[in-house]
Order: C-alpha cells, then structure tokens, then sequence
C-alpha cells in the first residue's frame, strides 16, 4: 500500500497547492521521493487526493491535484469512545490505536476517580493525524474538549443510538447483541482504573446507558477502550 500523506490546504477548486514543511521533509528527505513523482493525500475530510510533486518553494513543496474523490465515511466507525484521561504515555498509545480501529470522536473524561485532569490538545491533534494516516483513512476523528463524565451523560441522553458504559462484575449489565449497531452512533463510556462511583453508574442508567463487561477480567482503561472498539466493530459486522 502506498504512503497516505495529509494537508490541511487542500480545496476541491485547487489546482495546486503548498504542502506542510513537516510533510514535504518526510517525503523528500526520508522517502527521497523526487519532483514529478506521484503521491497520494488526504485533507481528512473524507478527500482521497492523487497528487504530482511540483517545484519546491524553500522547504515545502508545491503539489499539482492530478484528481481527487470524497470517500463516504465508513459507517462502522460511527463511534464515540468517552474516555477518562489515564497517564500521558498511555492516553498517548490509547488514542492512536482507538484512531487505527477507526473512530469518528473521542472525547476526554473525567470521572470521580480520575487521576489526571488535563491534555495536550495541540500534541494529541499529531497523533491523530499520523494514526490516521498510518492506518489508511481519510476522515480524521474529532477529539473532543474535556469535560466530566457526569456533563457528558447528561448531554449523551437525549441523543439517538446504541450507549453503552463498560463496568464489569455488576447485575447492572445486559448484552450489546440486543440492540442494532447500525441503527444510529454508538456512544461508550470508558472509566478509569478505579471504576465508576454509585452516583455516576446511577446517572448513566438514567441516561439510558447499557453496562456492558468487556472481558471476565480487571482490564486499565487503555485495554478497556480498545477492546469496546474492537467488540463493536466485530458485532456490525455479524449483524
């Protein structure tokens, strides 16, 4: 599979246009990719673009729009993965494997038992970006401002679609396969390694949430997000 590049330039009117200096250092200088030769970009907006390497100006290179497409946005990535902020490194790994699954937000929380309470928006925006790109998709997820996970399930209850928060080892519990994930978005609440309080899994029953035990095991909460993914994308694709 060829490399996926990404600009943020891009407009379908445009003939040309000036690639990032990151960007035009990776190809030139890493790839040692030449003037004329054809690559492939994406504007993360749904855009596949065919691209011929033009002139450089100083250390960004001008690419000339040979044809592009917009890819429909696959529907089994309809998911929103609410999850409480762990340690940097591994809210780091969490993200960029949550985007290589293939989701369309995700949005930070914080829960009672939270131990950490603020992001790098600007650093996790890069991982994004090179997670998508790693993995070959063209719609770059949003990532969402934090916020508590008690304003977000009162924001979450009136919306339409599958919700689901993982919480093991309680008889508030019932089995996604009952419900259709094709039906609308799917929303999924993450906690953190101490779990949920009473007060937050009551609000979530109010707020018409499903618990749902993702393994017979204790899982951190990087493990748990990947494995509510995964498990979603396996159940779309049964049904």
């Amino acid at each position: 599979m060829t490399d996926l590049f990404y600009t943020d330039q891009f407009k379908p009117d445009f003939s040309q246009f000036i690639l990032s200096a990151e960007e035009s250092h990776h190809i030139m200088r890493v790839l040692r990719k030449k003037t004329g030769d054809n690559i492939e970009l994406t504007d993360g907006k749904g855009h596949r673009i065919h691209g011929r390497i033009g002139n450089q100006q100083e250390r960004q290179l001008v690419v000339e729009v040979e044809a592009y497409d917009k890819q429909p946005f696959p529907v089994e990535n309809r998911i929103e993965i609410a999850i409480s902020i762990i340690r940097p490194n591994r809210m780091d790994w969490a993200v960029e494997k949550l985007v290589e699954l293939g989701v369309e937000k995700i949005t930070p929380l914080t829960w009672h038992y939270t131990n950490y309470k603020n992001l790098k928006a600007d650093h996790l925006k890069k991982i994004i970006i090179n997670a998508m790109k790693q993995s070959h998709q063209y719609y770059i997820p949003e990532i969402k401002q934090v916020i508590t996970g008690e304003e977000w399930l009162k924001q979450t209850k009136e919306k339409t679609g599958l919700k689901l928060i993982a919480h093991p080892g309680t008889d508030f519990m019932t089995s996604p396969s009952r419900y259709s994930a094709r039906t609308g978005n799917i929303h999924i609440a993450i906690g953190p390694e101490g779990g949920f309080d009473e007060t937050e899994l009551q609000l979530a029953r109010n707020s018409n949430f499903y618990a749902i035990a993702l393994s017979q095991t204790v899982l951190r909460t990087e493990t748990a997000a990947i494995a509510a993914v995964s498990q979603l994308k396996l159940l779309y694709r049964k049904l």
